[in-house]
């Protein structure tokens, strides 16, 4: 019976042995899955950090054309404005120009109409003159 006893001993002392080695092996496979379920995890997380972070790209180049469009729209309206107003300018000044010319035109015709009738006086004073000699 002693010999029994150690061969059911070194059973035992097998059966912890390989219920030992069985935890150990699956001990280790749990952390390899868990390893392996981490690294996908952060795959996962630096995709989705890649992804968000072009999308931010995206957004933000999307923002900086809009802002450069307005700022042309601003730009050429103003350009514009500018420009209308120039002509603007110019209108008025050849309008002012215009009547100007009209006014000295006028005050010229009246001048010579003026001149005309001085010198129709004088005429007729002449001529009263020599007509009052003549007497």
């Amino acid at each position: 019976e002693g010999a029994g006893g150690d061969a059911d001993a070194a059973a035992a002392a097998a059966a912890v042995t390989v219920a030992a080695d069985a935890k150990a092996a699956g001990e280790a496979r749990a952390k390899e899955e868990q390893a392996a379920k981490a690294q996908a995890e952060q795959k996962a997380k630096g995709v989705a950090e890649a992804e968000k972070r072009q999308a931010a790209e995206r957004l933000a180049a999307d923002k900086e054309r809009e802002l450069k469009a307005e700022q042309k729209r601003r730009t050429d309206k103003a350009k514009k404005e500018a420009d209308d107003k120039v002509l603007k300018e110019a209108q008025d000044t050849a309008a002012a120009a215009a009547k100007a010319t009209e006014e000295e035109g006028k005050a010229a015709a009246s001048a010579k109409v003026a001149e005309a009738a001085q010198v129709e006086a004088t005429k007729v004073e002449a001529t009263k003159a020599e007509a009052a000699q003549v007497e």
